[in-house]
């Protein structure tokens, strides 16, 4: 395989918001992991925390924390494979909205399930790369990784 110039230029400005969930999700997924046990308490996924505390911001917040390398690892190896090419294909704005859509519907049936269950709890951004993985496909099918 012979590099050319387009494998060797990354311009971050065509990949404002990706860069910014990568980045930010790994600053925080390894804060928490590392430093700061704790707050991932106060960021998963917890239905019974929302209704009961309002806690609205779990919805998404629980997209930013993972349960341990491995599982940041194979999360943020399949968004490296298909996010950039999916912001630069569909804009930043709607990238945004399928990436955090995807991370809140994912969550919505385990809401409505587990809404009196004080101790289920979930964490990580799965559904956000399921939404980034599919929509890439939906955008480009025949394209190779």
């Amino acid at each position: 395989m012979e590099l050319n110039e387009s494998m060797l230029s990354f311009d971050i400005s065509n990949y404002p918001v990706s860069i910014i969930i990568f980045i930010s999700t790994i600053i925080i997924s390894i804060y928490t992991l590392f430093k700061n046990r704790l707050l991932i308490e106060k960021l998963m996924f917890r239905p019974y925390d929302i209704i009961e505390h309002k806690q609205y911001y779990r919805f998404i917040s629980s997209g930013f924390v993972h349960a341990d390398t491995m599982h940041l690892g194979f999360n943020m190896m399949s968004y490296f494979f298909f996010a950039f090419e999916l912001e630069a294909v569909t804009g930043s704005l709607n990238f945004f909205l399928i990436y955090f859509l995807g991370i809140i519907i994912a969550v919505i049936p385990s809401f409505i399930k587990y809404k009196n269950s004080y101790s289920y709890a979930s964490l990580g951004a799965s559904g956000g790369i399921s939404a980034i993985l599919f929509s890439a496909i939906v955008y480009s099918p025949f394209s190779t990784i």
